[in-house]
């Protein structure tokens, strides 16, 4: 397990068939398993992560899928053997920060020309 990530993100879990996978975060030594599981979606799924047509993950990619800091980006895999069974990640997205908005003054002169 990658020396960052919280142990408490590891943990085994018991499918209604009685099978069992183990879920943890994912590190840079997945990669190769990462290859074998994107290519066996379907091409409609990978269509659907990716938006477009994507039979081989290029190298960066890989590395970023891989490759989290767990605070503001974090991954879990769940395995079975040398299998990789599900992969899914989190990003952490940044409030917008809006630039606070002044109340409008007009000014009508000074308050002897004013007239109600």
């Amino acid at each position: 397990m990658d020396g960052g990530a919280p142990a408490h993100w590891t943990t085994d879990v018991i499918l209604s068939d009685g099978a069992t996978l183990h879920v943890r975060p994912i590190t840079p030594e997945d990669a190769p398993r990462l290859v074998v599981f994107h290519s066996k979606l379907s091409s409609a799924s990978q269509y659907m992560r990716f938006f477009t047509a994507k039979p081989r993950l290029r190298e960066a990619e890989l590395k970023r899928f891989s490759t989290f800091d767990h605070e503001a980006r974090g991954a879990l895999v769940a395995e079975g053997g040398d299998a990789l069974y599900s992969v899914r990640a989190c990003q952490r997205v940044q409030p917008v920060r809006h630039t606070p908005r002044l109340p409008r003054l007009l000014a009508r002169g000074p308050p002897s020309k004013c007239r109600g």
